[in-house]
């Protein structure tokens, strides 16, 4: 859940953090929006105007929904002590705002991709659990095992399996699920388009369908996350500071190694688990994500 919210404070702008079991973090910057708006896409008013002529900043809160930061003050003392190693520093206001704005629309999206995935997967199963149900002639189904994390139960009875069988697809064709959990597509097994007013029954062909479903896992979007929050403070670092590329090279390794100690900052890489350099870390990743030398074409 992510929504924007304006409070007038002096033309402050305040990034609140949303998390659970505890108080919002919060983070009170001054971002320059007409110069980020060279490197943001957005359609927020803020934005649009800072490109006006009249411009007066005006404060807005961004709510971010994932929860990287378990003390405000730690992160922002490690923030600025990583911009002070580079040089950074006069920087801190844009590229903190930066961070946390790409931050959130890539994790959105990831979210909503682990979402569709699961939903689908639930849909997926459901569906080769019913097929065999249904293909099982009555009594024959030989048990039916239930595990859990500490303990294990079967029930091997025919009567007792008959009932726990029947109980399940009478449920679903009776609409008795939550649909918020197994979406949609749980409907559309119980369609029959050549008889539309018929009771609903289980749609054989449909199960089929969602049974051979193929699934991707949004896994490797995790990487593509990380390369889009490089990138994006990549072009502002071009634009803005004296940490840019070298000679013909897309990246200098200075900015390779700004790039992976931010993200270990957000908790999205760790040392520990590797055995390449930092700087050959992310140029592999980003090479491997953007399948092109020449990632940006510089002025």
């Amino acid at each position: 859940m992510t929504y924007e919210e304006e409070r007038y404070e002096a033309g402050w702008v305040t990034i609140l953090l949303f998390t659970y079991n505890r108080t919002m973090p919060t983070f009170t910057i001054t971002p320059n929006l007409r110069t980020l708006n060279r490197y943001l896409t957005s359609a927020t008013d803020a934005h649009w105007k800072a490109e006006q002529p009249d411009y007066v900043p005006e404060p807005i809160i961004n709510v971010l929904e994932w929860e990287i930061f378990n003390d405000e003050a730690a992160f922002e003392k490690s923030f600025k002590e990583l911009l002070t190693k580079y040089n950074l520093i006069d920087h801190y206001n844009n590229l903190l705002y930066l961070t946390l704005y790409i931050y959130d629309q890539v994790w959105q999206s990831i979210q909503i991709a682990y979402d569709d995935y699961s939903s689908k997967k639930r849909t997926r199963e459901l569906a080769q659990l019913l097929l065999m149900l249904k293909g099982t002639k009555k009594g024959k189904l030989d048990q039916i095992m239930f595990k859990s994390l500490t303990d294990t139960a079967k029930t091997t009875d025919s009567l007792l399996n008959d009932w726990i069988s029947g109980t399940l697809i009478e449920a679903l064709e009776q609409k008795k699920f939550p649909i918020g959990g197994f979406g949609a597509t749980v409907l559309e097994m119980l369609s029959d388009e050549e008889h539309p007013l018929k009771p609903d029954t289980v749609n054989e062909a449909k199960l089929q369908q969602y049974a051979k479903m193929r699934l991707i896992h949004p896994k490797n979007r995790i990487n593509k996350a990380k390369v889009s929050i490089s990138l994006l403070v990549y072009s502002y670092l071009e634009g803005e500071t004296q940490l840019k590329a070298e000679g013909e090279a897309s990246f200098s390794d200075v900015q390779l190694n700004f790039f992976f100690e931010l993200l270990e900052l957000l908790k999205q890489v760790d040392r520990n688990n590797m055995k390449s350099l930092p700087k050959d870390y992310m140029r592999t990743l980003i090479f491997n994500v953007v399948k092109d030398k020449v990632i940006i074409k510089r002025k």
